[in-house]
């Protein structure tokens, strides 16, 4: 009994790992010209990178299926929680001039909402009609983040933009400001 146990034991021990390997199945090509748009979608500020596009930043199927990025994928060297990362790096453009060239073009935002929050204690001070209802909201946001956002303002500190925005030439003449400065 003990000799069958130790050859068990040792058939698993090397069968180990097979066992445990699991392979990523691998992807047909028109997969991967599938899941490339939902990896690097304009809703995101992604888009095609230039190499692997046309003039028209639409993918160019020919360079895509043809990259080193393609065939080191389906090799299997990339692992699988990898996978996301590495088509985005390769094949995704956030570059300003290329999300121009895509037709994606960055909100530039007002004098007075650019200068957030350096000018919060200004403006409410300026104590206008309408205002005050943004102060908490603000007031949360400046303790609880780190006063920077790459991604967007959460909905309430939109809304207080858009008040803002919508009482420029009041606040500016209350400041003493014009809006070229």
């Amino acid at each position: 009994m003990g000799k069958l146990m130790i050859f068990v034991f040792c058939f698993l021990h090397l069968l180990h790992p097979a066992l445990s390997a699991t392979k990523w199945p691998s992807f047909t090509d028109s997969q991967i010209m599938e899941l490339l748009p939902r990896i690097c979608p304009a809703k995101n500020l992604l888009c095609p990178s230039p190499r692997y596009s046309k003039e028209t930043y639409v993918w160019d199927e020919v360079k895509v299926l043809s990259s080193e990025a393609v065939a080191t994928f389906k090799s299997g060297k990339i692992k699988r929680e990898d996978t996301y990362r590495f088509f985005k790096k390769e094949f995704c453009c956030d570059e300003p001039q290329c999300l121009k060239l895509c037709g994606i073009f960055k909100k530039e935002e007002i004098g007075l909402v650019k200068d957030f929050p350096g000018n919060v204690r200004k403006i409410f001070s300026l104590k206008l009609d309408g205002l005050e209802k943004f102060r908490q909201n603000v007031e949360k946001y400046l303790r609880h983040s780190n006063n920077t956002s790459s991604r967007g303002y959460p909905a309430e500190i939109e809304d207080y933009f858009d008040f803002i925005a919508k009482h420029e030439d009041r606040i500016l003449s209350l400041l003493g400001k014009s809006k070229n400065e």
